[in-house]
């Protein structure tokens, strides 16, 4: 079932290979060497799609279904277009490489049926110390696929489905490079002191993020193109990917986690990176965040909008972040805030900061009598002439970008501030996006006045972001 989906077949026989892999979830067995056999944690597979094997086609979940085939399916595309261009530098796909992507790929999320937030790290304590009967149904499939299984594997597979978002929020800034030293340091544990395997390990835990990534980009709980046509035959899709600016970050994210690997020090050298990049990562949420928001406005300007994603992306404004940061943390800003951006789930929180702030910017676009953000220049041209053409849209592209950043920043600061001085504390942005009402996110937002704003936020971040443990 694995390497069917890999062979470069029509789209009928591809297909069948897709079919027998969703029913594999729902039943919890697979056909091999004309043997039935049950598929590991196939309890797992029962709990997260109940009534699978009695009712047939009828299943609760199915969008979770439909996302588990996704990444499996775009997993198989991933190792096929490696296998076409070496040149990529993702190393070569041995049939047992290729077995190791595609089952941490099925297994990817299955920690969802313990606990759905944290489903990484319960994933991995499945995988880590399994019981025999799950052991031995995995030698059992692995025999059909004329390969085997060590317990070095199933550690290997553990890792990679405990950290197989660790990628995903490197890139948007919400966890740190600090995280991938101990990530490269388990590898180092499981597989030996030996550089080019413990590289290919980080290669394909960056690709099985690829493949949860570039599935939950949009229409996550649909069947994807991936499940439709078989590998080779939609590598445009791929390709368009890996060329975006989310792409090229995410790859960009690889070549350093290739560099701790090959560093003698590798804590060392990652909290080198954490501080040297913390004004890149920070522009990388702002732009993440702010521009999923404008993606969806209908009532922003196009010119404007054009403007503010442009500007988010300028090598430029990342020197005006820098400033932000030194303005919030001084002068040793990159040790203050490179290396505490280690939050779990930051991204939906500050996507529904953002959402806000486009809300009320979409209003004063509309009416600048109805609200002022302060963010905008709404004032009558100068009485001696007019200002050149795009000149407005250029400078209120700059305002919201640094206004955005600014309230980020201000958010991180007061964490730093709370926690600095408060024991047994934890930040969870999770339960914090739950609690950020459209009221509260006003305040975080600087609209109020930088003095109002500054008390206001001191007594929200409390509330919303901090609970005791």
């Amino acid at each position: 079932m694995f390497l069917a989906l890999l062979d470069q077949q029509d789209k009928s026989t591809y297909a069948s290979a897709i079919e027998i892999m969703r029913r594999a979830y729902l039943t919890g067995e697979i056909e091999a060497n004309e043997m039935m056999l049950n598929i590991p944690f196939a309890a797992q597979w029962n709990m997260l799609f109940p009534g699978g094997k009695e009712k047939g086609d009828s299943f609760d979940n199915e969008w979770q279904l439909n996302h588990f085939c996704n990444v499996t399916a775009a997993m198989a595309h991933i190792i096929h277009y490696a296998k076409k261009n070496p040149q990529l530098g993702w190393g070569e796909f041995t049939k047992k490489r290729s077995l190791n992507c595609m089952i941490s790929a099925f297994y990817h999320d299955i920690g969802k049926t313990i606990i759905a937030r944290r489903h990484g790290i319960e994933g991995k304590a499945l995988f880590a110390e399994p019981k025999a009967s799950v052991k031995f149904r995995f030698v059992e499939i692995l025999a059909a696929c004329d390969s085997e299984i060590t317990t070095e594997d199933m550690l290997y597979y553990a890792e990679l489905i405990g950290y197989h978002d660790i990628f995903g929020t490197i890139s948007t800034g919400e966890n740190g490079f600090l995280s991938l030293a101990n990530v490269i340091g388990r590898f180092a544990d499981i597989l030996g002191e030996n550089l080019e395997t413990i590289k290919t390990a980080v290669c394909d835990l960056w690709l099985l993020n690829i493949a949860d990534i570039i599935t939950s980009l949009k229409d996550k709980g649909n069947v994807q193109e991936w499940q439709l046509n078989p590998p080779g035959s939609i590598d445009s899709l791929l390709e368009n990917f890996l060329s975006s600016y989310k792409g090229k970050y995410l790859n960009e994210d690889l070549c350093f986690a290739l560099q701790i690997a090959e560093a003698k020090d590798r804590r060392n050298l990652a909290t080198e990176l954490s501080e040297k990049r913390a004004a890149h990562r920070l522009q990388r949420l702002a732009r993440q965040t702010f521009e999923n928001g404008l993606a969806v406005s209908k009532d922003f300007p196009p010119n404007l909008k054009e403007a503010v994603n442009s500007r988010f992306g300028e090598v430029s404004f990342t020197s005006q972040i820098k400033e932000i940061l030194r303005a919030e943390f001084g002068d040793e800003y990159e040790k203050k805030f490179g290396t505490m951006l280690q939050f779990d789930y930051a991204l939906g929180f500050f996507q529904s900061l953002a959402k806000q702030a486009i809300y009320w910017l979409e209003v004063e676009l509309k009416d600048p009598n109805a609200f002022r953000t302060g963010w905008l220049y709404n004032r009558k041209t100068p009485k001696d002439g007019s200002y050149p053409p795009g000149f407005l849209v250029k400078y209120n592209a700059e305002c919201i970008s640094n206004n955005y950043c600014i309230a980020i920043v201000n958010i991180f600061g007061e964490i730093s501030r709370l926690t600095s001085d408060i024991n047994n504390w934890n930040i969870e942005f999770e339960d914090a996006k739950n609690r950020l009402t459209p009221s509260k996110a006003d305040k975080l937002l600087v609209f109020d006045g930088a003095y109002r704003a500054s008390n206001t936020r001191s007594l929200l971040m409390r509330e919303i972001m901090l609970y005791k443990s």
